[in-house]
């Protein structure tokens, strides 16, 4: 399952992966051709607690980390 999010914010786009199935792990695979991609953690991180979904959050996960991910870098 795969999702692109434009942020508007940082002026680009995000796109998002789960392997088939019931619940799995998320992926930042915006920048990882080949590859599944980074794993989403809490609180817009890369790393910690990752973060899984099924099919039918996905959406909802992927949009909530992206918020927290935007509002980490506005603070830094």
């Amino acid at each position: 399952m795969e999702i692109t999010i434009k942020s508007r914010k940082l002026k680009q786009e995000f796109v998002f992966f789960k392997p088939a199935g019931n619940d799995g792990y998320v992926y930042d695979a915006t920048y990882q051709s080949g590859t599944l991609g980074k794993q989403l953690c809490q609180n817009g991180e890369y790393n910690g607690a990752t973060l899984t979904a099924n099919d039918d959050n996905f959406e909802n996960v992927c949009r909530r980390w992206l918020r927290a991910h935007v509002a980490k870098i506005d603070v830094e």
